[in-house]
């Protein structure tokens, strides 16, 4: 396993929990990982919509990369 790791073969998928899609903006998105980072980005906008991740079976395989 070290020699794994010590390679860089091994891989970490750290998705978003949330997904935030700005209604007034063409529908552009932004990813937030915490509740801080989406209060963030929410309170510059009016019109959005947010989107909870609950595991990687709700995510497409393209929103990993």
């Amino acid at each position: 396993m070290k020699k794994l790791i010590e390679e860089g073969m091994i891989y970490i998928a750290l998705p978003p929990l949330y997904k935030i899609t700005i209604k007034s903006s063409n529908n552009k998105s932004f990813y937030a990982w915490d509740e801080d980072e989406l209060r963030e980005i929410t309170s510059q906008y009016t019109n959005y919509e947010i989107q909870r991740y609950k595991g990687l079976g709700e995510m497409n395989a393209d929103q990993l990369w």
